[in-house]
C-alpha cells in the first residue's frame, strides 16, 4: 500500500487515504483520533463506477455522511485521489534517499 500522508478530510474528520500499486483502488482509513475511530471504506473502479464498501466502528452519523460525499465522488475525482497517492508515496522515497546523502 502507498500512503497519502497529507490526508483528507470528509465530513469534518480527518482519513487517511492508501492506494496500491494495482489501479481502481483505493482505502480511506479514519485517523483513529475522532469519533469515527476503527472505521475504513474500500473504493474500487468498475467501469465507470465507483463501488464503495465500509467496515469498522464509530459514530453512524459521522460514517454516513463521508459514504455520502464518496458517493458523490465521480471517476476523474477517484482518479486524480489515486495519482495523488502515488505521488506523494514517490516524494516520501525520494526524501528518504536524499537523507542519506
Amino acid at each position: 500500500m502507498q500512503n497519502w500522508t497529507g490526508g483528507k478530510k470528509y465530513a469534518d474528520t480527518n482519513w487517511r487515504v492508501l492506494s496500491c500499486n494495482k489501479p481502481g483502488f483505493l482505502l480511506i482509513v479514519s485517523n483513529n483520533i475522532e469519533n469515527v475511530s476503527g472505521f475504513y471504506f474500500i473504493l474500487r473502479l468498475e467501469g465507470d463506477k465507483i463501488i464503495i464498501s465500509g467496515e469498522g466502528n464509530g459514530d453512524q452519523a459521522v460514517t454516513d455522511a463521508v459514504f455520502e460525499e464518496l458517493r458523490r465522488m465521480n471517476v476523474e475525482e477517484f482518479k486524480l485521489l489515486v495519482a495523488q497517492t502515488q505521488r506523494a508515496d514517490k516524494e516520501k522515497l525520494i526524501g528518504k534517499a536524499n537523507e542519506g546523502f
